[in-house]
């Protein structure tokens, strides 16, 4: 946990705004620190801003899931108070955090001690928050008004990347040094990425459920219509926790996708027993089981979608032109199309008409616009300079 202050510098300000003023919403960052009365950010959270940092430690990691708690946590003395250390404790979570010059005597009977070189760890957040502070404009939206409230901004870029060929090192190279979960299909390319543990794959449902399909509408297919049928099931409980946060589309898919998960295994292993090895079901049902792990990856995190038919969509108008740029000339020419669809499809997520942004934005390099307010020209900042407009 860290805190950062933006200390407030509004020219029409008579008096310091103090907490519990008629006019200040309860939902501003707005406090006491070292140099005044200030706004603070929170590098990690999900919600609005308060003013002291023990009410937001409690309300983030509640949010955590139990399986992913911490079992240590490195805070500053501004965190160091009873209700914090025990609400940790009560937790398990282990509090590395200095005692203040009030507390040094003791506290429940004990001496208060921190473990000096786990703190000492606490340089890899100090940098990360040094690195938003540098890229503010970018990573985070400061008004300087009379109520300041100063927070991280959620940002919808998106990234094409042009390579010469279909290899497997291609995604690795691009990928290097990613950690986490990542959405893909059925490229057997992809499977390098998850070989050093790292990276851990997610399949798509729409990519099993469009075997089936095929062959359904190729003829009268009874298993390939029942396989369907199961796996519509799925998708209607999908459908209903659709927009809901990550915790509670985990508990609805482990309530209510698991056991249809389950029993649609094993129709699978049993049905491919029956059937010959060499027909068209047979595979599509090999094709389920072979990636099994990472089609039920869905229903122990609720962050993971359950296909990527969103992502499917953006990347539809390239694959309808394909024929209109399969020859780019050179590698160099490729780079600067991806470079004009990132940009494109940056504009379609942030809500901005992509040819309107193109001609503001090289209308005003024309005009020399000044080099050090080049945030100004992203897709996100003329999709708000826009709501005013068509309002």
């Amino acid at each position: 946990m860290r805190g950062r202050h933006q200390h407030p510098c509004h020219p029409g300000r008579r008096r310091r705004p103090k907490r519990g003023d008629a006019d200040e919403p309860d939902d501003q960052a707005l406090g006491r620190s070292r140099g005044g009365f200030g706004s603070k950010i929170h590098l990690v959270t999900d919600g609005t801003g308060l003013a002291a940092e023990v009410p937001c430690l409690q309300a983030l990691l509640a949010a955590v899931r139990s399986d992913r708690s911490p079992t240590y946590l490195i805070g500053d003395r501004a965190y160091s108070s009873r209700a914090a250390r025990t609400w940790l404790l009560m937790r398990r979570i282990r509090p590395v955090i200095p005692f203040r010059a009030d507390q040094k005597r003791s506290w429940h009977c004990r001496t208060l001690r921190f473990n000096r070189q786990l703190y000492r760890r606490r340089n890899i957040v100090e940098r990360c928050v040094g690195w938003l502070k540098h890229c503010r404009n970018l990573a985070s939206r400061s008004d300087k008004l009379a109520m300041i409230r100063q927070s991280l901004r959620r940002l919808c870029p998106s990234d094409t990347t042009y390579a010469p060929d279909r290899k497997a090192e291609r995604p690795v190279a691009h990928l290097r040094g990613f950690a986490g979960v990542l959405q893909v299909d059925g490229r057997a390319g992809y499977r390098k990425l998850a070989e050093g543990g790292a990276v851990r794959l997610a399949f798509r449902w729409s990519h099993v459920r469009k075997g089936f399909y095929d062959l359904q509408t190729g003829g009268s297919a009874p298993i390939a219509s029942e396989a369907l049928v199961r796996i519509a099931k799925l998708y209607a409980v999908e459908g209903e926790i659709r927009g809901h946060d990550a915790e509670a589309r985990r508990q609805e898919r482990q309530a209510r996708s698991a056991p249809l998960i389950a029993e649609l295994k094993t129709w699978l292993e049993k049905q491919l027993a029956a059937v010959s090895r060499k027909s068209t079901l047979a595979e599509a049902m090999r094709c389920a089981l072979i990636r099994w792990e990472g089609l039920t990856l869905f229903f122990n995190d609720g962050r993971v979608e359950f296909d990527s038919n969103s992502v499917e969509r953006c990347i539809r108008p390239l694959a309808l032109t394909r024929k209109n740029a399969l020859f780019a000339g050179s590698d160099g020419d490729g780079e600067h199309w991806a470079t004009i669809a990132s940009l494109a499809e940056t504009c379609q997520l942030n809500g901005a008409d992509p040819q309107a942004w193109f001609a503001d934005v090289l209308t005003k390099l024309a005009g020399r616009h000044p080099i050090t307010k080049l945030d100004e020209l992203l897709p996100w900042a003329f999709a708000r300079q826009a709501e005013p407009a068509v309002a």
